[in-house]
């Protein structure tokens, strides 16, 4: 029987030039699951919640009919995702799902009032919250060569990455007890945004190009 392969070092990409990019990918990992971890975590707290807090206050019958009709609508949005990065590049299509994204967590934690603006927001917030992975995806496996890709993509998102992603809505939650599920999340959407900056200032354009190129430090 043949032997297994040795396990490689997990600190091995550190000893690498690719150390640098994946910093930089597990800070944008870090700043967009800010947002997305918490952007449908609470919405039933927000919509739900009873006066005088600040919201539509919806029953619990509405609050899941929403949710539902919404992640039915998003769900061709997400598919064609992929689609968008291949058709305008990595950039923008992160400019457009990012922003989107944003926007969406706004709305969706601040229209006070029921009805299709609220339920549209909360579409693009379902959306946003799927469409950011193809994006940093793409990114994990175009900027790596393959023998550090599975490397960079543990680091920079399993573990870096996840940061954001356990402490967003602990502080979420915090914040909350003193100004409410509202603005507490709607200050969230400036993760993906700051991301969106780090993704266009350090991040190349790897639409149309091989990994060769793509993958050089």
């Amino acid at each position: 029987a043949e032997e297994r392969a040795a396990p490689k070092p997990m600190m091995r990409i550190w000893k690498t030039p690719y150390r640098k990019r994946m910093l930089q990918l597990a800070l944008i990992w870090a700043l967009t699951y800010v947002c997305t971890a918490t952007a449908i975590m609470y919405w039933k707290e927000y919509a739900s919640a009873p006066a005088p807090a600040y919201g539509p206050h919806m029953d619990a019958a509405d609050v899941g009919g929403v949710i539902t009709l919404a992640a039915v609508a998003a769900m061709p949005l997400v598919f064609a995702a992929g689609k968008l990065l291949d058709w305008i590049g990595r950039r923008w299509g992160a400019a457009v799902i990012f922003l989107a994204t944003s926007a969406s967590c706004v709305a969706a934690y601040t229209i006070a009032e029921p009805g299709v603006w609220l339920t549209l927001a909360v579409v693009g917030a379902i959306f946003g919250v799927s469409a950011v992975l193809p994006v940093l995806n793409a990114y994990n496996t175009e900027l790596f060569p393959t023998h550090l890709r599975g490397d960079a993509f543990a680091w920079s998102n399993n573990i870096l990455g996840r940061i954001g992603y356990v402490l967003a809505p602990w502080a979420v939650g915090s914040a909350a007890k003193a100004f409410g599920y509202g603005p507490a999340v709607a200050v969230t959407a400036i993760g993906p945004i700051l991301a969106l900056i780090l993704i266009v200032w350090l991040l190349p354009e790897t639409k149309g190009k091989e990994l060769e190129e793509t993958s050089r430090a």
